[in-house]
C-alpha cells in the first residue's frame, strides 16, 4: 500500500480535510481503520465497517478511495 498507492492515500486524506504535501506512510491497520502518517501528523482513517480479514481491508480501502475521488 505504501509504495503502490500513494495517490489513493492522498485522496482519502484530502476527502477528510487533511492536506498532504508528499510524505505519506500507512503505519498500521486494524479492524476499525488504519493509521496513516501524513507529513508530520498521524491520522486515523475509520473504515465504514469492521474488517476481519485482509480481503475485507482491501475492499474497504478501495471503497474509501472511490468515495474520496467521487467527492473531489
Amino acid at each position: 500500500m505504501n509504495e503502490d498507492h500513494q495517490v489513493a492515500m492522498i485522496d482519502i486524506l484530502n476527502s477528510m480535510g487533511v492536506s498532504v504535501n508528499n510524505h505519506i506512510q500507512m503505519l498500521s491497520v486494524h479492524t476499525e481503520g488504519c493509521y496513516i502518517k501524513a507529513d508530520e501528523r498521524l491520522v486515523f482513517v475509520t473504515f465504514r465497517r469492521e474488517c476481519r480479514a485482509m480481503d475485507d481491508i482491501r475492499v474497504e480501502l478501495v471503497k474509501l478511495t472511490k468515495l474520496a475521488r467521487k467527492s473531489a
